[in-house]
């Protein structure tokens, strides 16, 4: 069997398909809310009550702003922290473990490095403090109409997959 002159598969880099992307990232936000997300959800829970309703609980946190600004540096963290899985992932291995299960990688344009700084640029959604936080509304309708994400155009990088032909 081993003399068969069989020809080799051909493989080919296209972007990545929009429901790959979805999966991938909700794998990965599953992993972030049990490693990152859960034990600060634990110590805020620790502090709130729990609401009867969501207008007395927006009524309870708009009486005690100085709760409400304690939280702060524990959402810091969690942005920081999600930002780092993002980034350490795709900066070392050119993947996270959501798109290693759905054969995903991040790519670099041609004739262009993968350095910190494009992988931290296409991953500032994961900061959402401030004006980045419109990433997170941005980016989604970005993606079903132009199959890319706009991060990926700035940081001049592309989430391709491998297809066997």
């Amino acid at each position: 069997m081993d003399d068969l002159n069989l020809p080799k598969q051909r493989v080919i880099k296209t972007n990545a398909g929009i429901w790959k992307r979805t999966l991938a990232f909700f794998i990965d936000f599953i992993i972030i809310r049990i490693i990152i997300l859960n034990p600060f959800a634990n110590a805020i829970s620790q502090k709130l009550p729990i609401p009867e309703d969501l207008g007395t609980y927006f009524q309870f946190l708009q009486s005690n702003q100085e709760l409400v600004q304690s939280f702060a540096p524990m959402m810091f963290a969690m942005s920081a922290l999600t930002l780092a899985y993002f980034v350490l992932f795709e900066y070392k291995m050119f993947q996270t473990p959501g798109m290693m299960l759905m054969k995903l990688k991040v790519e670099p344009e041609k004739h262009i490095k993968l350095n910190l700084w494009r992988v931290i640029l296409r991953n500032l959604f994961a900061f959402p403090i401030g004006p980045l936080f419109l990433l997170w509304i941005i980016e989604p309708i970005y993606v079903i109409v132009a199959k890319r994400r706009m991060t990926e155009i700035f940081s001049k990088t592309n989430t391709v997959m491998e297809v066997v032909i």
